[in-house]
Parts: structure tokens; sequence; C-alpha cells
């Protein structure tokens, strides 16, 4: 007669073992998916920054190139002043006038285009000294999300305005300067 011995030394994983390391490596690849998620968030939302930093250091290059329409107040008060682009003031002679109006109009239309709704306002102000300081906002919207309104995004006064029921968000890029 033959005598078997069971041994009561366990080898190999249990079933329930396995789903347990499957279940916490899910978990791990859905935190890593999130991050991945928010990590482009991220990144779109500074390069939205970057290019109305850009933007701002444009306009303002040429109201240094164009001091005399800058003298003359054809910079000032501009409401997301968007003029006619029929005259190429980089091809033809313009007036320093009409070089402001391309100057504007141009900058806006490039604010459009690489921001999502994208707007230039300048502002001119005068200081107790009499000097004239300007500032330069390039303002944009975007969709906003539960983590946008937690982390304060969108800190911009064009959201003093905003509509309730729209899902956007106004950001902003301001810029003072005292002295062209």
């Amino acid at each position: 007669m033959k005598t078997f011995v069971v041994s009561t030394k366990q080898s190999g994983s249990s079933l329930i073992e396995v789903m347990v390391a499957l279940l916490i490596f899910a978990i791990g690849m859905l935190g890593v998916a999130s991050l991945q998620g928010v990590g482009i968030r991220f990144g779109e939302q500074s390069n939205s920054y970057t290019q109305a930093a850009v933007q701002v250091a444009d306009i303002t290059a040429r109201m240094k190139a164009n001091r005399a329409g800058v003298e003359a107040g054809y910079y000032d008060d501009t409401i997301q002043a968007v003029a006619d682009l029929s005259k190429n003031c980089f091809t033809a002679q313009c007036s320093t006038q009409e070089l402001a109006q391309f100057d504007l109009a141009h900058w806006n239309t490039r604010n459009s285009q690489l921001l999502p709704s994208g707007t230039g306002v300048i502002t001119a102000t005068s200081t107790a000294a009499g000097e004239t300081q300007f500032k330069v906002d390039v303002i944009w919207k975007r969709q906003t999300s539960a983590e946008d309104t937690a982390d304060g995004g969108g800190h911009c006064a064009a959201n003093e305005n905003q509509d309730t029921a729209s899902n956007e968000l106004a950001y902003c890029v301001t810029v003072e300067i005292a002295r062209l």
C-alpha cells in the first residue's frame, strides 16, 4: 500500500492575491492617467499665458516704434479695436495715425488667432506728474472645470461681468507701462 504525504507548505499564489495585485495596479494606472490629463491642461494654460505675454511685448514694441502716434493719443483707450487691414503698413507708406490703427488691428487679429476669444485692450491714464501711463490687457476665455474653480483660475477683471450660465472664465495678462 502506498502512502501519500500531504505537504502543508503553500507554493504559488492564490487567485485572491492575484486579484488584489491587479486592483492595486489598476488604481495606480488611473492615477497616472489623471496626472497626464492635469499635465496637459496646465501645459495648454501655460502656453496661453506665454502667447499673451508675447502679444503684450509685441504691441509695446509697436508703440515704441511709433512714438508720434503714442504722443498724439492714437493708442489711447482702445477698447478691443479692430480696424480695417486693407492698407498694409508693412509694405506701404502710412501716417502715424494709420500706423497706429494698423498696429492695433494687426495686434488684435493675432490675439484672436493665438488665443481662444482673444482680445486686447489698451487704456491710457494721466499721472499726477502729468505723464501718461498705459495699461495693456490681453484677455482670452477658456472652458472651466471644477479644478479651475478650486485652484482660483481666471483671475481677471473681465470675470466680474461673467454670465454665470456660461462655463467660461476669462484669463488675462496685464502690464502697466509708466514710460515708453
